[in-house]
């Protein structure tokens, strides 16, 4: 490959010439990963029996569901473990096959229905970002496509004539490979660098950025940046020039010269931690232009950098708590855009969805009740599970850096959960709070005294005056009006110079629309012009026409994946928790655990490449979300103002026919022709199925730079890290990829480098938590099978008897720091390290163990098919403190153990070391002349702590963790 500097010679392939903006630099661009082998790509599920022994394949009158439990799985990682039994099963229903048992090491399936293809998908280009000339006549948008199969154009729109000019290729000379253009920006005018303004491009998969001349439409040249620039922001002047960084998760600082000529003069983390600057984006200057705020998206924080004469330091991370989607400034504002928050204002973050603290100190439900037990962690409102979810504007002051007023979704209060049949004001925000109408803020814009947010989930526009001098904060924002864009899907938004046009960029549709800005601020709808892939516009893969919008099911899954349309609120949506088909970076009470437990949220683009045994390994089949998340966002297996009716199956009709109503209502209010079939108008099981067909047929995996173009020094470490992690503990590594498997062996006959192992743990590799299970997808009497709008099957897990399926690794790079079950480790050293290592850094928890009793120990299941019962030591639950020490808090303080009895029976007959959220707790670590120790009473109250649970890693040297650390962010 060519070093850029000055002109390049162009060789053959797709692109054209470019000159170096900077300094010389080869260029490089990223290869998508591929999709899973169809042989990788199967089903297998733990099963029940009846009665009779036989296991229950669903539609049994039989009311015996007994649990199969676990059998040997030999040594892994230095240790024995166990698996539970498992059948390969039909990939839509769940149901087993009894005539396919799984051996655990050599796991072979072979029939047609335990299987799900990849199946190809039309190309897209997905539109998400634009930038306005000054002058009003252009607006370029960047078409990054899918992620597996990525754009390398611009469109450049006529705003006179709304039709596109150009679609302005981005790859230089002799490449082919999709940049995946994400952020643009156009610059001001500033005649001594360059004759008129020009645009910035980032390419996500490659380690430059383009530059277009914005008269003649042309590339004129690329500059170094590295990878995965999200997004950027020029000063008043275009003298300096800031790009965030997504990979090193950074703020890029560049100085402008003539030319223009753009010289890098600083790397600044935007955190001091790996969570709190987890996956910067959005970035805006304060009015001065001597303050960058950038939002950290995953990290839930949102970074001060003083730039003032270059400083180009970290000052701070303002805490959002929770994500945080855009940040803008108007005058002495900053208002960040996001999900719902956990916290008061300016207060550490929780977790979402749990209980909260009264003034007294007590935790209580929604209803108002006294919990009964210390949750693992809190939150700031009383909306719990999905009730908390919801949209947000939070304002502060940059004269500060402190917020100081909070909007939220005018419906947040109103609760169908709280009381069965009954719907219940929380009260947790005032009156002036709840002003938002839309759902889903995504991108927002400020032009003058009015702010612009597309809300994503709703489809719409929302319009907010601003007020620099209101008699108080609750004043600085008031609602103009909502309006729908005539898209789907709306992200990046811009308003004209003379404030008279809006234009929002919809991914799911493959346009901009056009919005008149009325005098009052109310938006009246002026069409839209295709920018992207469709059936009117070229697909640049084949030189023709593309496909129809929603030509497949798995589009049609897309359309809905992110819309609150059909929701008994119509604020909920999948797009919450799975933001941009992600994550949205938090620790969720969700409905695998009981009130007061936490999970992570997973990467949701990723798991066409893991087997479908998600949560603790019961989500077994394609429709298994109907008895799961899409369950919670229209609840009818409790009854509700909603759906009142007795019967619970009278519900499940009800609510299908609720769901058709909104789905259709949706779609002809926003009026688009393309929309027939299931993408106008579907059911509940339909919603279910699309969304997660969307899900699971294609991998969506980042590329990873370290992977494709490690320094040498990098491919050193990876390296010797990989060795760590594929060697047997036996012969000196850490034995990690005897579950997480790396190429290290063969699967169903193909090359197993899926990073996780087709099996479900039972007992697990770490720790539970006090509050890890019994929750409302625990339904021990239902079978693991889907009956269409018949009882849900049984998705949950048993409180302190873990299960857990083996978490596939792959793009781990790209994953939130809230790692393991829980979410509370927070880096990867927390996760590879022991409890009471040595190079555990101050504040760092070592979560490499588990803890179980030395004077009990029990079966945990009823059926063996006729093996003798699995009897292991009983499990021992854990906590996180909070950060000030005491519990139940922020989950970043030390870990505590329960020191509940096996012995004790409650009266409702569970042991008492099972019973929710004990206070009875230890410290696992102690401090004695400086060391870390296991607490010695923990030995003294009959606890084991179990060390190098998920890997030996206790007898590595600093620098060999490091070599491991380096390989697994290499992964992808």
């Amino acid at each position: 490959m060519a070093c850029w500097s000055g002109l390049s010679k162009p060789e053959s392939g797709q692109g054209t010439e470019h000159r170096a903006l900077s300094s010389a630099f080869t260029p490089q661009v990223l290869t998508p990963p591929g999709e899973a082998p169809l042989a990788l790509r199967f089903f297998v599920t733990p099963v029940k029996t009846d009665s009779q022994g036989q296991i229950r394949t669903g539609g049994s009158a039989d009311p015996v569901a007994k649990l199969v439990g676990a059998e040997p799985a030999g040594e892994r990682g230095g240790l024995e473990r166990f698996t539970r039994i498992t059948f390969g099963n039909d990939y839509m229903t769940g149901k087993p096959d009894p005539g396919s048992r799984v051996d655990p090491n050599n796991p072979i399936l072979s029939k047609g229905n335990q299987f799900w293809p990849f199946r190809p998908q039309p190309f897209r280009s997905w539109p998400t970002s634009l930038a306005i000339t000054p002058g009003g006549d252009k607006v370029y948008v960047a078409l990054p496509g899918r992620e597996g199969y990525p754009d390398w154009r611009v469109a450049v729109v006529d705003t006179a004539s709304k039709t596109v000019r150009k679609w302005v290729d981005l790859r230089p000379g002799g490449q082919g490979l999709g940049t995946r253009p994400t952020g643009v920006e156009v610059s001001p005018v500033n005649t001594a660098i360059y004759p008129h303004a020009y645009a910035v491009v980032l390419n996500q998969y490659a380690n430059f950025a383009s530059v277009i001349d914005t008269v003649t439409d042309s590339v004129i040249g690329d500059f170094q940046t590295g990878f995965y620039g999200e997004d950027l922001a020029f000063n008043a002047s275009g003298t300096r020039l800031y790009v965030t960084d997504r990979f090193k998760d950074e703020i890029r600082a560049f100085r402008i010269d003539p030319g223009p000529a753009f010289t890098q003069i600083a790397e600044i983390p935007t955190g001091a931690n790996d969570l709190d600057r987890a996956n910067p984006r959005d970035l805006a200057l304060s009015a001065d232009g001597k303050t960058l705020y950038v939002a950290n998206t995953l990290g839930h924080t949102l970074a001060v950098i003083n730039v003032e004469n270059d400083a180009n330091t970290l000052v701070r991370n303002m805490v959002v708590g929770g994500l945080a989607t855009d940040v803008k400034i108007a005058g002495r504002w900053g208002i960040v855009a996001g999900h719902a928050t956990n916290n008061a204002l300016n207060g550490p973050e929780g977790a979402h969805g749990v209980a909260a603290r009264d003034a007294s100190g007590t935790f209580r439900r929604n209803n108002g009740t006294p919990l009964g037990y210390t949750p693992v962690m809190a939150d700031a409102t009383k909306a719990t599970t999905f009730d908390d979810l919801g949209s947000e504007l939070n304002v502060f002051d940059t004269t500060n850096n402190s917020f100081i007023y909070r909007y939220v979704d005018a419906g947040r209060d109103q609760s169908m959960m709280a009381v069965p049949g009954q719907l219940v004001d929380l009260g947790d925000f005032a009156a002036s709070q709840k002003i938002i109408q839309g759902s889903g803020p995504e991108q927002i814009f400020v032009k003058g005294d009015l702010l612009f947010a597309a809300m994503m989930h709703s489809d719409k526009v929302e319009v907010f005056r601003i007020n620099q001098n209101p008699a108080d904060p609750s004043g600085i924002l008031t609602e103009l009006g909502i309006q729908f864009t005539g898209g789907i899907t709306p992200q990046g938004l811009a308003v004209s110079p003379d404030g008279h046009t809006l234009y929002v960029a919809n991914m799911n549709t493959e346009d901009i629309s056009f919005l008149t800005v009325n005098p009052n601020g109310t938006l009246t709808r002026g069409g839209y012009v295709t920018v992207g892939v469709t059936d009117k516009t070229p697909d640049p893969t084949t030189g023709g026409n593309g496909s129809h919008l929603f030509a497949t099911d798995e589009e049609t899954g897309l359309r809905w994946l992110f819309s609150s349309a059909y929701s008994d609120d119509g604020q909920k949506s999948c797009g919450f928790c799975h933001w941009q088909s992600r994550s949205d970076g938090s620790q969720w009470n969700v409905g695998a655990n009981a009130l007061g437990g936490v999970k992570n949220c997973p990467q949701n683009k990723d798991v066409s490449d893991n087997w479908p045994e998600w949560y603790e390994g019961l989500n077994n089949d394609m429709m298994a979300y109907a008895s799961a998340c899409t369950g919670e966002l229209t609840i009818a297996e409790r009854k509700t103002t909603l759906f009142p009716q007795d019967n619970e199956l009278d519900r499940y009709q009800a609510r299908d026919q609720y769901v058709l109503r909104k789905t259709a209502e949706n779609s002809a209010a926003i009026g688009r022709p393309e929309l027939n079939g299931k993408a106008y108008q579907a059911n509940y099981n339909d919603i279910s199925y699309l969304e997660i067909l969307w899900t699971q047929n294609e991998t969506r995996r980042m590329p990873n730079p370290l992977t494709q173009f490690p320094a040498s020094d990098e491919a050193a470490k990876i390296a010797r890290g990989k060795w760590l992690f594929t060697t047997k503990v036996a012969d000196g590594g850490s034995g990690c990829a005897d579950c997480h498997h790396n190429g290290n062996k063969i699967t169903n006959g193909v090359v197993d480098n899926t990073f996780q192992d087709f099996n479900i743990h039972e007992p697990g590799v770490i720790s539970e938590t006090t509050i890890d299970g019994n929750g409302p997808f625990l339904r021990l009497k239902n079978d693991y099978v889907f009956t269409p709008n018949g009882a849900p099957q049984d998705e949950g897990s048993r409180q302190n008897i873990s299960a857990r399926n083996t978490k596939h690794l792959r793009s781990f790079w790209d994953s939130t720091p809230r790692w393991l079950h829980h979410g509370d480790a927070h880096s990867v050293r927390e996760i590879l390290l022991t409890p009471d290592s040595p190079l555990l850094r101050p504040g760092e928890r070592g979560f490499n163990f588990r803890t179980v009793r030395t004077d009990h120990q029990r079966a945990v299941d009823d059926d063996y098919l006729g093996a003798s019962p699995v009897v292991l030591p009983t499990e021992v639950p854990i906590t996180f403190a909070d950060s000030s020490g005491a519990l139940a808090g922020d989950g970043k303080g030390p870990l505590y153990v329960s020191l509940d009895s096996p012995f004790v029976t409650q009266p409702d007959g569970s042991l008492q070391i099972d019973r929710l959220g004990s206070s009875n707790m230890a410290p696992l670590i102690v401090t004695v002349n400086g060391q870390r120790q296991i607490n010695p009473e923990l030995a003294a109250n009959h606890i084991q702590v179990i060390k190098d649970t998920h890997g030996k890693t206790s007898q590595l040297s600093e620098s060999d963790i490091d070599a491991l650390t380096l390989y697994l962010l290499s992964l992808e």
